[in-house]
């Protein structure tokens, strides 16, 4: 179902707040809270202050009809100039329509580089999130990945660290239960 409105997230301890549009406001401000949870959200000052913990409000302001989004928009900008988060003077912003193309540019973009399709139609992953990748795995133990045997003293080191550990009756009934339904499921595929 389509909401079209007015949002805004607004920083109780300031007073500054992000204003936006959307055709589906409550699907959008869902959106804004999972960027900033993961600390991945395009505006780095409200990034900041979420980081900060300065108590966040997420509300719709006004609902409105589709075409007259833009415009509604430009109203409460104006209201609230100097003290938005907004980077952008106007609601002229914005991407439009998401085709193929431009969606592809936006991961492209916010993954610094990112995943693509090659001629084969797979996704694999650029020549700077192989590099990012490999520096943050160097110095770890790749022998998961890698399906290397472990060696005998990896092996004793783990089980000194479980020594000692019971699992509780409930868990290893629950854990049973679960290999006997995915052999069955195994089963009916074969």
């Amino acid at each position: 179902m389509s909401a079209p409105g007015i949002y805004q997230i607004k920083n109780l301890n300031t007073g500054y707040r992000y204003v936006g549009r959307s055709v589906n406001v409550p699907q959008r401000l869902r959106a804004h809270r999972c960027e900033l949870r993961r600390d991945n959200h395009y505006n780095r000052q409200l990034q900041a202050a979420f980081n900060t913990g300065d108590k966040l409000v997420f509300t719709a302001v006004e609902w409105t009809h589709e075409h007259l989004l833009k415009e509604r928009e430009q109203v409460y900008m104006d209201a609230w100039k100097g003290q938005l988060y907004n980077t952008a003077d106007s609601s002229a912003g914005g991407y439009g329509p998401l085709t193929p193309e431009i969606q592809q540019h936006l991961m492209t973009r916010r993954n610094g580089g990112g995943w693509n399709k090659g001629i084969t139609g797979q996704y694999h992953a650029s020549e700077l999130t192989r590099q990012r990748q490999s520096a943050a795995m160097m110095g770890k133990s790749t022998a998961w990945l890698t399906g290397k045997p472990r060696s005998a003293a990896s092996c004793a080191k783990q089980s000194a660290t479980m020594m000692g550990h019971t699992v509780p009756v409930e868990t290893r009934a629950k854990i049973s239960a679960a290999k006997i339904q995915h052999h069955r499921r195994l089963r009916e595929v074969a």
